[in-house]
């Protein structure tokens, strides 16, 4: 076999990749609260608390009348809800310095997101809320 044989595939192969990163590759529109509130209205639901993570690529919303939390991330040109559930979270990490509390889900399907706040008591406010869908140690 022909070591030149493999040289055009993997060159085609490289091609395409480097094509995807110069366009952009899967970059999607960032999550606002205007996205989040619309892609909650089309599940039929309305937010009475919204924050957006540092990224701009998620949110967290507490859910009206249901008193649940949603987590809505940019998927593409398009946003995806999920109904958090108990045991949803796996690990909540305060950083008090930065005001910001790292999320990790028990979910692969569900990355982990930084939530940035202005406050340390908006910081209290969600942790709190986030804790009811945590995992329980025992």
């Amino acid at each position: 076999m022909d070591p030149t044989e493999f040289i055009l595939p993997i060159g085609g192969i490289l091609l395409i990749v480097v094509l995807v990163w110069v366009t952009g590759g899967s970059r999607g529109k960032p999550v606002d609260r205007d996205a989040v509130s619309a892609a909650l209205a089309a599940d039929g639901h309305e937010a009475a608390a919204i924050e957006i993570s540092r990224d701009g690529r998620a949110a967290v919303a507490w859910i009206d009348g249901m008193d649940r939390m949603a987590v809505v991330r940019a998927m593409g040109d398009d946003t995806g809800v999920t109904l958090l559930s108990s045991g949803d979270i796996r690990q909540l990490k305060l950083d008090g310095g930065d005001n910001e509390l790292h999320i990790r889900f028990r979910s692969f399907g569900q990355p982990p997101l930084t939530l940035r706040f202005t406050d340390e008591t908006a910081l209290e406010k969600w942790r709190k809320a986030l804790m009811l869908y945590a995992e329980l140690e025992g």
